[in-house]
């Protein structure tokens, strides 16, 4: 009896042991997280002003890992490591589906093609319906029941993956529409345009580029940088077309510069540059007086033009011919 009664002590003794130790336990995990969230500081933007100087010096010699938030909640790092993992094996998932709906459709054509390939005859079941008094059954024509089967699955999984894209585009659009909502941009686009601007008549190959945020800068930094004699006045497309507006100038546009003269091409400036040097050439060659030609009309006796009559006049706007 005594013996018993130790033993029953003893095991009331080492029950109270264990449940102090797993409280203990329990306490020192809590404790252990705690910990971990108060040293993961929340530091706010003011805050780095008033940082201490020692500290600072600390931190930059011996760098510390850092999570930096543009306000979202403290996301840990097994959190985001669980993420792609669930995302491998959602991708993992979608391959292997889309494997058996290939190799369903594939065993479906099959199936079809050895039924169609065999032409083998129907039965013909008389009938009491004086509407249609003989019924064809089974034949080449009507499907087996894998095949029936196969279609119903290959249809039930076409459903799901459509189903499935669904719901991610719909997640898609409603991020894109957040992003759009959002009042705070991450980036201002500036309004200053860059463009690649040549001379009128030149080679577009020997362009340079200019910028500004205006009509008026823009024609400065071309003078500027083409080192024109006179300043820039007029900009033209590569078609010709004139540009006055600012809202008609891209970014990176090739565009022509003028000093006022119209547009002219590389081509056309080519052969204006010829005739100069075919008449300075003439003029070297034959003396001052070759190029001194008057052209004067001379009248053709055998063509008679009368002055045209009134009654050939065409009949004013507001008349009408009856």
């Amino acid at each position: 009896m005594e013996e018993q009664k130790d033993k029953e002590d003893t095991d009331l003794i080492t029950k109270e042991v264990d449940d102090v130790t797993t409280d203990s336990l329990e306490l020192s995990a809590n404790e252990k997280a705690a910990s971990r969230s108060q040293l993961l500081l929340r530091v706010t933007v003011e805050e780095l002003g008033s940082l201490d100087e020692t500290l600072l010096t600390l931190i930059l010699r011996n760098p510390i890992d850092v999570w930096v938030s543009s306000g979202e909640p403290f996301l840990p790092l097994h959190v985001l490591q669980q993420r792609e993992r669930q995302q491998k094996m959602n991708w993992k998932q979608k391959e292997k589906v889309l494997a058996d709906l290939v190799l369903k459709r594939h065993k479906m054509r099959l199936l079809q093609g050895r039924r169609m390939g065999a032409l083998k005859p129907g039965r013909m079941i008389s009938t009491k319906s004086s509407i249609q008094p003989v019924v064809v059954e089974g034949g080449w024509t009507e499907p087996s029941q894998e095949e029936v089967k196969l279609m119903e699955d290959v249809q039930n999984m076409e459903v799901h993956l459509s189903e499935v894209q669904a719901i991610q585009s719909r997640k898609r659009s409603s991020f894109l529409k957040t992003i759009a909502t959002n009042p705070r941009d991450l980036y201002n686009q500036p309004d200053v345009k860059r463009v690649l601007v040549h001379m009128n008549g030149t080679d577009p190959k020997q362009g340079v580029f200019a910028w500004g945020k205006n009509m008026e800068e823009l024609l400065g930094s071309c003078t500027s940088r083409l080192n024109m004699r006179q300043p820039a006045q007029v900009l033209y497309a590569m078609d010709g077309a004139q540009l006055s507006t600012w809202d008609e100038i891209e970014r990176d546009m090739l565009i022509c510069v003028s000093s006022g003269e119209p547009f002219m091409s590389t081509k056309a400036n080519r052969h204006k540059i010829e005739i100069r040097a075919n008449y300075a050439r003439v003029r070297k060659d034959k003396g001052p007086a070759a190029t001194d030609i008057v052209v004067t009309p001379k009248g053709n006796p055998k063509v008679k033009v009368e002055a045209p009559s009134n009654l050939l006049a065409l009949p004013a706007a507001s008349e009408h011919i009856f």
